[in-house]
């Protein structure tokens, strides 16, 4: 019965998701023009990879959002932080047979 309340909560809900987004959110208020561009653009390709509902893919895209994260907060420039094309970026050939595993649609 426990595991089927887990299914009920959309990825998007999960408190270390919702941390990450409120954390993005923090950085965009505090930031200027040019590095409120890029955190924008960081969670806005989060929310999709949320849409998915691919819980592995969701684990390296807010690991990878909250490293630059951790970059802008430590001041690094902005040249270094290559945007991610979560797409290609985040998916190998060896996450396919991973993604098979961990893939679970929401109840919305």
């Amino acid at each position: 019965m426990r595991e089927l309340e887990i299914l009920k909560v959309h990825p998007r809900e999960e408190e270390k998701n919702r941390l990450a987004i409120a954390w993005g959110e923090r950085l965009y208020v505090e930031a200027l023009s040019d590095r409120r561009d890029v955190i924008r653009i960081i969670l806005a390709d989060f929310e999709q990879v949320l849409a998915k509902q691919n819980l592995y893919l969701i684990d390296k895209a807010r690991i990878n959002m909250e490293n630059r994260f951790r970059q802008l907060e430590s001041g690094m420039i902005l040249e270094s932080l290559p945007l991610l094309d979560f797409d290609n970026d985040l998916y190998s050939d060896d996450d396919e047979e991973l993604e098979e595993d961990c893939h679970i649609t929401y109840l919305s």
